[in-house]
């Protein structure tokens, strides 16, 4: 009688495990304002978001000007002297076209006893346009002035503490680029933490860090009590190039730590980046990495934390385990042995054949493949039908829970169900063998892609090699006295400990399109665990797997019932104006893959197309006539015309009479760009490349563009006539006479979209030569 519950029992502790290490994966109470003062409070830090995300703040809006008074003030209160770094500067990240921005980064210093060299803690104080910014990045400057709070309270650290608020992130990282160019303690940083926010909610990770890492994360380890890390997430984030400030700290080679929260990321870049959305214990757990990662590396010696690159992850406790990569392969191939030794022990019992094995492995590819891609074609219909997914940019719902627990149910269902069904031709230790065998093959791939990642493979796969081993010395197909179940059980929990979180976070991480990735590390983990989990896929377990079945289909359907537009979850539309006063037209926008009822009302059921005549780089926007609307145009007036050894030189001067932030300028193909200034910043060779790719003209765009306009001057080869463009672009849609009314309703927010809710006014403007 024992026996026969063994199997159900262990299964539900490990399910127990895997629900306690997911809900685990989460942040930390937050505390009230009233809280000590030596401790960090997000109920004190919650005044400051207020402060700053009442409204978007955009590079050059009066709003960004107001954060960046209140930045000053508020460091001035704390005893500091704050300076504002004031420069033009061109981003130079993403090449043609780039922004040009009138930068304004505001840097505080607090004194250390005997600094070694500084700790800069960084965020940035603009937001997108369409959003008030409140997580993104308004919980960061939150972090920031509450943790320089904290730290005033207490003796001075060793080393220099810098507050730097940079600006012009959102548009390419361009105050830390001007900030590491040029401001004088760039040269003195020893390393740099970044805060920064990805949604409105969830924990904050350690994502990324700096090369020869393992002196920083063992510090790291060592410095704060409720940590998320995972060097998986440093091969990814290394891979990708995520587009925060900390890449042109790390790109100029100043060791640092990337700190984030990324839940809730259907909030991200949108109107519900609010205070009302923002998740308080995700500021909490900001502002205590930010604090205890200040104090402690304010008390070591900064001059060189450079070392070799470490393998970590967090577990149970509130402990960072890692260990050098030089581990790695060394590692592995103790797993390799292991496995051979199994395998050759079995050969010699016969419970084991090579035959049976490759088919073992077969099931496992073919339930971890096979059931990814049902996940991801069920995600796809599911999306096709319901407009609260397919019309969300960021790929989740306004509430994604429903479908996150459906899909992980629909994972365990479906894998379970096809490793049942291959046992009915294999024994449990062939499907068992064959799974080992496929986790062998995955770990030598991730040597060579994401060796941070081996972690996940490795200890997983050496423990269930001791199930294994011992059901091979016994020659048993499957566990089934006490001891070989209760070592299936034990050897099963490092797979749980590890994976649980890593499904977790990997659904708000890749959001609901990558649902194949998280299905795969379910149903993968499925095949590795067999050992433990010979009561899901026996035939008596059947009641089981359907329940599963039926628990994911109710899941999903609750998750589209309850995922529906309304005033509180208001449908993003994107709609835009543009008239080109040169040819006399105008039109209505809509950029994206897909088009809201909103904006079909206005630009109709076309297909899309590039804008040229708007846009330097290619796009695809939808477009209906408008009736044109007097709007002043931007202008472009000669000062200077000049040619000195076939290079003509044209001085300009923009402006927009209207008023606009944002001025676009384009030179059309044919005009070769091979030198300049804008606004006395002359521009870097990388701005001005022999040749562009196919769809791309050569152009700028100048973000909080001065009231009184600003000069720009570009030398060019070109022997003929030099048409160039101008558009500004500035926020709202007009109210087109005779035409249907563009005020929204209230169940509608803006788009995540540069384009949504603006207005754009072209004009092209023609300078002669001396011969005409």
């Amino acid at each position: 009688m024992l026996t026969r519950w063994l199997g159900p029992v262990s299964l539900a502790a490990l399910a127990g495990l895997a629900v306690w290490r997911s809900l685990a994966v989460a942040p930390p109470d937050p505390r009230p304002a009233d809280a000590p003062a030596a401790e960090f409070s997000a109920g004190r830090a919650l005044v400051h978001v207020r402060a700053v995300a009442a409204e978007p703040r955009p590079v050059g809006s009066a709003a960004h000007a107001r954060t960046r008074e209140y930045l000053l003030g508020e460091l001035r209160k704390l005893g500091l002297e704050p300076e504002v770094q004031c420069t033009p500067w061109a981003g130079t990240r993403y090449g043609v076209p780039f922004p040009v921005v009138e930068v304004h980064n505001v840097v505080a210093r607090l004194p250390g006893r005997d600094s070694t060299r500084a700790l800069a803690l960084v965020a940035h104080y603009d937001s997108v346009p369409q959003a008030p910014g409140a997580a993104d990045d308004g919980a960061g400057l939150a972090a920031l002035l509450e943790t320089a709070r904290a730290l005033r309270v207490g003796p001075p650290l060793r080393n220099d503490v810098l507050l730097v608020a940079t600006d012009a992130e959102e548009p390419g990282l361009v105050g830390a680029e001007a900030f590491v160019a040029e401001h004088p303690a760039a040269a003195e940083l020893g390393l740099v933490v970044n805060l920064e926010a990805r949604g409105v909610r969830g924990p904050v990770m350690l994502f990324e860090t700096s090369p020869g890492n393992a002196r920083l994360v063992e510090a790291y380890g060592a410095a704060v009590s409720d940590p998320i890390a995972s060097s998986v997430f440093y091969d990814v984030a290394r891979r990708l190039g995520h587009g925060t400030d900390f890449a042109v700290f790390k790109e100029a080679g100043v060791p640092g730590l990337n700190l984030a929260f990324g839940d809730g990321v259907e909030c991200y870049h949108t109107p519900c980046d609010d205070v009302a959305h923002l998740d308080p214990a995700s500021l909490q757990h900001l502002g205590d990495q930010a604090l205890a990662l200040a104090r402690h590396f304010g008390g070591l010696d900064l001059r060189d934390l450079r070392t070799g690159d470490a393998v970590f992850f967090d577990v149970p406790g509130g402990a960072v385990v890692s260990y050098g990569t030089g581990w790695v392969v060394p590692l592995a191939l103790l797993a390799l042995a292991a496995f051979v030794a199994v395998g050759f022990l079995g050969l010699r019992k016969r419970v084991v054949t090579t035959r049976n094995t490759l088919l073992g492995l077969a099931a496992f590819l073919t339930a971890t493949v096979g059931v990814s891609a049902l996940a991801w074609l069920l995600w796809l219909a599911l999306r096709a039908g319901h407009s609260g997914l397919y019309l969300m940019r960021a790929g989740d719902p306004y509430d994604p829970g429903l479908y996150r627990l459906g899909f992980v149910l629909f994972g365990l269902a479906l894998g379970s169900s096809v490793f049942a069904l291959w046992r009915s031709r294999l024994e449990l230790l062939d499907l068992a063998l064959g799974s080992a065998l496929g986790w062998l093959l995955l770990l030598g791939a991730s040597l060579v892609l994401a060796p941070g990642g081996s972690h996940l493979l490795t200890w997983p796969l050496l423990f269930q090699l001791v199930a294994l081993g011992l059901l091979v010395w016994r020659a048993r197909p499957e566990p089934t006295s006490p001891l070989e179940v209760g070592t299936a059980a034990a050897c099963a929990v490092p797979a749980v400990v590890l994976l649980a979180p890593v499904v977790t976070l990997a659904f708000p991480a890749l959001r609901l399109p990558g649902v194949a990735a998280p299905t795969a590390v379910i149903v993968a983990g499925l095949g590795l665990l067999l050992p433990a989990l010979a009561f899901p896929i026996s035939r008596e377990g059947r009641w089981l797997r359907l329940l599963l079945v039926f628990g994911a289909t109710g899941v999903l359907l609750a998750a589209g019932i309850t995922n529906r537009f309304d005033d509180r979850r208001p449908m993003p539309v994107n709609l835009a104006y543009a008239l080109d006063t040169t040819s006399g037209q105008a039109w209505w926008l809509s950029d994206g893959p897909e088009l809201d009822p909103w904006a079909a009302h206005f630009v109709g059921g076309g297909e899309p197309g590039p804008l040229p005549e708007f846009l330097a780089e290619p796009a695809s926007v939808r477009r209906g006539t408008a009736p044109p609307v007097e709007l002043a145009a931007p202008t472009v007036r000669l000062l200077e015309d000049s040619t000195t050894d076939g290079r003509r030189t044209l001085r300009l001067h923009v402006r927009s009479p209207r008023g606009a932030p944002f001025v676009h300028l384009i030179v059309p193909p044919g005009v070769p760009v091979v030198g300049g200034t804008v606004a006395g910043r002359a521009l870097p060779p990388a701005l001005l490349p022999r040749e562009l790719p196919a769809g791309f003209q050569w152009g700028f765009s100048f973000l909080g563009a001065p009231a009184e306009g600003f000069e720009w001057t570009f030398e060019t080869t070109a022997t003929g006539p030099v048409t160039v463009t101008a558009v500004d672009q500035s926020p709202g849609v007009p109210e087109a006479p005779g035409g249907a009314t563009t005020v929204r309703p209230s169940h509608v927010a803006t788009a995540r979209s540069w384009l949504a809710d603006t207005t754009l006014v072209r004009a092209e403007h023609r300078f002669a030569t001396e011969e005409e």
